[in-house]
């Protein structure tokens, strides 16, 4: 009688092992989305996080290189001689007078880029490249301080896949326009220098901001 009543509990629970196992194989299932849930949401967080960071460290960056074209353009938008010479179209004195200063920033600043336009943002004079000139300035920088009257500054995409920061400056002799200069600087130092670090972490956690522009 005992042996009997044995085998109806082994039979029996032969009947639930099946059950069992796939219970238990929910539970392990369902603990492990659960996981996955929690490892998916702190991912993000951090993605987030470093993405802020990124594009702040990057923001403050910027605003603090065109301050520094802003100041650089300032004097010589106030320099008598230079007026005179954009307002008369004088491209030879503005290239004599303004070629060595260009040099000196391009060497100890990374300045790459210094132009002056006449009132229509005709490009007079290319200091960093002076055969090349004549072409009116499309750029939204140049547009932005005809509109405003006021200097503007932003980053933009160059035909060689270049990203520079330019700061446009209008050129006043008493309240009359004679034109504006251009300053700009490549940023590939920030792009790969300073902010690299940080960069790399959250192209790690797979949100890495992508910049994009236009201009010519």
């Amino acid at each position: 009688m005992e042996f009997l009543q044995t085998l109806q509990k082994a039979a029996t629970s032969r009947r639930l092992l099946p059950f069992l196992a796939i219970l238990l194989l929910a539970v392990f299932a369902g603990a492990a989305a659960l996981l996955w849930q929690h490892h998916h949401a702190r991912l993000i967080g951090r993605t987030a996080l470093v993405s802020s960071e990124v594009a702040q460290g990057f923001k403050n960056a910027l605003a603090q290189q065109a301050w520094g074209l802003a100041m650089t353009a300032q004097p010589i938008a106030m320099d008598t001689r230079m007026r005179e010479a954009l307002s008369a179209n004088d491209t030879e004195r503005l290239l004599a007078d303004w070629q060595g200063l260009f040099e000196t920033l391009h060497r100890e600043h990374s300045l790459t880029h210094f132009y002056f336009f006449d009132t229509n943002r005709v490009c007079l004079l290319r200091v960093h490249k002076p055969e090349k000139r004549g072409d009116t300035i499309e750029r939204f920088t140049a547009r932005e301080a005809e509109r405003t009257r006021k200097p503007a500054w932003g980053i933009e995409l160059g035909p060689l896949g270049t990203f520079t920061l330019r700061m446009v400056q209008p050129v006043f002799d008493s309240e009359r326009l004679v034109g504006y200069i251009e300053l700009g600087k490549e940023i590939e130092d920030i792009l790969k220098g300073r902010w690299r670090p940080a960069m790399l972490a959250a192209r790690r956690l797979g949100n890495l901001p992508m910049a994009a522009g236009t201009g010519a």
